[in-house]
């Protein structure tokens, strides 16, 4: 019975988008695409399997058999295990049914989606382009299959677009509802993955930029405030959540150059079977060695698994993510090269760019096999594809981009 209301939930949610009828069809298919691999992963067989998965979904077990304030106490944004406590409140209310979780990860899904649309149809305030870049992000085999997974990545990859989305918004109208609705939504992406709360006071230098560079510059008052809104609460909501997150600890551990990183960073050999036994390059753990290793490792995780590491047809949707992703990182720098001077375009170049350059790094560095790494990219893969998606799509319509006579790409 809880199936059928969770599932039914979903097509709720799906009805209130009934008046954008190209969308309702795209989230109506998407979502049965997912319920299908949803009951596979629990009825006939795997469809993603890793240890991650068990680890999750045996402290979610074990922690709804507690009282519920004593499972409310269980919340902790410094460990790894929100993705669990998240399940075990469901496990605790409806029961030990895992596909519970999956389907509730299917509306997040869903919301990836939506937002996907209302961010390209910020951009390029064309439908036609809105529904094509919504339409690429649901078939995306990647982002289905990992719904079907007790994992992390779908709450993540929801807040993470949604906090470009909030970006998007505050860039044009510089409203401090925007910017924090942004940071918030980076914080609670890093609830489940920690490593992102560095996102925090990366988005907030870029903003100060913005803010200071903006037609406001004159006004102290303005500047004032918005350098205390924008920077203040979110150093400070940086500080308190973060300081002792286990992945944080790993970067700083990384940078140390403590003997275990360096171990990590320098493997060669693993015990995997496919695309899970190829290694990273091998960086030491010199400071300078790391800074010339970085582009290398940056490229592999950008390209990887490549056409020739395939092995097994589970491979397939991997190397597609891989082929969209440097298409789309090919149309980034391109846009980048001709149309940094251009302020309509600093969002795209100075905001998006460096941002999406940052987390290359950053979770090169974080990953050490290939298996890793494209879940890794798969956290910010929809946000490639939204926002120079819908600069590429708009290429070939007959209106422009965001009122500009033409994206400059050649």
């Amino acid at each position: 019975m809880n199936i059928i209301v969770f599932t039914f939930i979903g097509f709720f949610i799906i009805l209130l988008n009934y008046k954008r009828v190209e969308l309702f069809l795209v989230i109506l298919c998407a979502y049965f695409v997912k319920l299908a691999l949803v009951f596979t992963q629990r009825f006939v067989r795997p469809v993603f399997s890793s240890s991650d998965q068990v680890n999750f979904l045996n402290t979610a077990v074990e922690w709804s058999s507690l009282e519920f304030i004593e499972l409310l106490g269980k919340f902790d944004p410094t460990q790894s295990y929100v993705i669990s406590w998240v399940s075990a409140l469901i496990f605790y209310f409806f029961g030990h049914e895992v596909v519970l979780v999956n389907i509730l990860m299917s509306w997040i899904g869903l919301g990836t989606i939506i937002v996907a649309y209302k961010f390209s149809y910020s951009m390029s305030e064309d439908k036609r382009v809105a529904v094509l870049v919504s339409l690429l992000v649901a078939i995306i085999p990647s982002l289905s299959i990992i719904n079907a997974a007790l994992l992390r990545e779908s709450f993540v990859i929801y807040f993470v677009i949604l906090s470009f989305y909030y970006a998007f918004l505050w860039w044009n109208s510089l409203s401090i509802k925007y910017a924090l609705l942004c940071v918030f939504s980076v914080v609670v992406s890093g609830f489940f993955h920690g490593a992102l709360y560095f996102l925090v006071p990366f988005f907030a230098f870029i903003f100060l930029i913005r803010v200071v560079r903006s037609r406001y510059s004159q006004n102290k008052k303005f500047i004032y405030y918005s350098l205390f809104f924008v920077s203040l609460i979110p150093v400070f909501l940086f500080g308190y959540t973060m300081k002792d997150n286990v992945k944080v600890e790993m970067a700083v551990s990384m940078l140390s150059g403590e003997q275990r990183s360096i171990e990590r960073l320098s493997l060669v050999e693993l015990s995997g079977e496919g695309i899970n036994s190829i290694a990273y390059p091998s960086v030491g753990g010199g400071f300078a060695e790391k800074t010339l290793l970085a582009p290398i490792r940056m490229a592999f995780f950008s390209y990887t698994p490549a056409l020739w590491h395939f092995s097994k047809i589970t491979d397939v949707p991997r190397i597609i993510d891989s082929i969209l992703f440097v298409f789309f990182l090919m149309v980034a720098i391109l846009v980048f090269i001709k149309n940094f001077r251009d302020p309509r375009f600093s969002y795209y170049c100075w905001f998006v760019f460096p941002v999406v350059l940052f987390l290359i790094l950053m979770f090169s560095f974080g990953s050490f096999d290939v298996g890793t790494g494209q879940r890794h990219r798969l956290k910010f893969l929809s946000v490639v594809v939204v926002v120079y998606g819908s600069m590429f799509f708009s290429l070939f319509r007959k209106y422009n981009f965001y009122g500009f006579r033409r994206i400059r790409l050649l």
